[in-house]
């Protein structure tokens, strides 16, 4: 067996390569809010693409992928599943998660956010008006 070692110039040491292990964590789902589902999403197409990187030479460590449903806060999901899609968290796929969040953030209001001015401006004239 051969090994390929280096010699350091200045100790005579010799060393070798070792492989660095850096687990990849999928990353939880734990708000609503459009930015943090925008963040999400993105921070899912990272996810995924460094998993098909590191196990492009092995399919079968594919099945290392956190499900998108796992990743998930179960209070979260059990919310959305109850209350806004009327289905139950145990038929629920990855595919129909992510068609929902595409929906939503594809149907965000631009007036979603409150308008600061006219807000101030009704605190006046109410203000004003007493």
């Amino acid at each position: 067996m051969t090994s390929s070692t280096r010699s350091n110039t200045t100790g005579g040491s010799s060393t070798v390569p070792v492989t660095l292990f850096i687990p990849v964590a999928a990353p939880q789902r734990k708000s609503t809010s459009h930015a943090a589902l925008v963040q999400w999403r993105k921070l899912r197409s990272e996810y995924e693409d460094e998993v098909a990187m590191r196990c492009k030479n092995d399919a079968k460590m594919m099945d290392v992928l956190v499900s998108v449903k796992k990743s998930f806060d179960k209070r979260l999901l059990t919310g959305w599943c109850d209350f806004e899609w009327d289905v139950d968290v145990a038929t629920i796929s990855d595919e129909f998660i992510l068609k929902k969040i595409d929906k939503i953030l594809s149907s965000v209001n631009n007036n979603s956010e409150p308008d600061e001015a006219a807000l101030q401006i009704e605190c006046r004239h109410g203000h004003e008006s007493e």
